[in-house]
C-alpha cells in the first residue's frame, strides 16, 4: 500500500507547474494542452519515487526532455527533477541509485538545447570599452566620460569632454 505523503508532493508540484503554464503566454507557444500533459508525466514520477525510485526518474528524465524539446522547458522542471534525484540516491539501492545518477545526464543538455541565444553576445565598444546606453557616466556620444571618440559626437556634432559635451577643441594633440 502506498503512503499518501508520496502524493503530496507531485501534487504541489503539478499545481506549481500548471499555473505557471497556465499564466501569461506568448501567442506562438505550444499547445496549452502538450505543456500540461507533461507537467502531470513529470510531476507524476514524483508519485512513485519512494516504491520505485528507478522508474520514477527514468520516467521524468524523459518527460523533462520531451517537454523542453518540444513545448519549450518549464521554469519548475528542474525543480521536480531535483526532488526526484535525490529520491533516488535516498531510497534506491547503490546500484540502482549510481544508474539513476546516469540517468539525469540526459535531461541538462534537452532542457537546454532549445535556449535562442548565442553562445556569445557581442558586446558594442566604443572607444575600446564595452557601451551600455543606460550608463550614468556618459557623455553625449555614450562613451565614458573623458572619452575622445573621433571628429565630432554623433548626437550634438561637439567633441565629448570630460565635463561632458563641449566646444571642439583648438587642436587635436589631446585626442587619444
Amino acid at each position: 500500500m502506498r503512503r499518501a505523503g508520496e502524493f503530496g508532493p507531485a501534487a504541489v508540484m503539478l499545481a506549481a507547474m500548471a499555473a505557471v503554464r497556465l499564466g501569461p503566454r506568448p501567442e506562438d507557444e505550444e499547445p496549452l494542452w502538450a505543456a500540461l500533459a507533461l507537467a502531470a508525466v513529470i510531476a507524476g514520477s514524483l508519485a512513485v519515487r519512494r516504491s520505485r525510485p528507478l522508474t520514477a526518474r527514468a520516467v521524468g528524465t524523459a518527460g523533462l526532455a520531451v517537454e523542453a524539446l518540444t513545448v519549450g522547458p518549464g521554469p519548475l522542471t528542474p525543480v521536480a527533477n531535483l526532488i526526484g534525484v535525490y529520491s533516488v540516491g535516498l531510497c534506491a539501492t547503490p546500484p540502482r541509485a549510481r544508474l539513476g545518477a546516469l540517468l539525469v545526464l540526459p535531461g541538462v543538455p534537452a532542457y537546454f538545447a532549445p535556449e535562442d541565444r548565442p553562445a556569445s553576445v557581442p558586446v558594442e565598444t566604443r572607444c575600446g570599452v564595452p557601451y551600455a546606453p543606460s550608463t550614468a557616466t556618459s557623455n553625449c556620444c555614450g562613451c565614458p566620460s573623458g572619452c575622445w571618440c573621433g571628429p565630432s559626437c554623433g548626437s550634438c556634432g561637439t567633441w565629448p569632454t570630460a565635463g561632458g559635451p563641449g566646444p571642439r577643441p583648438a587642436s587635436s594633440s589631446s585626442a587619444r
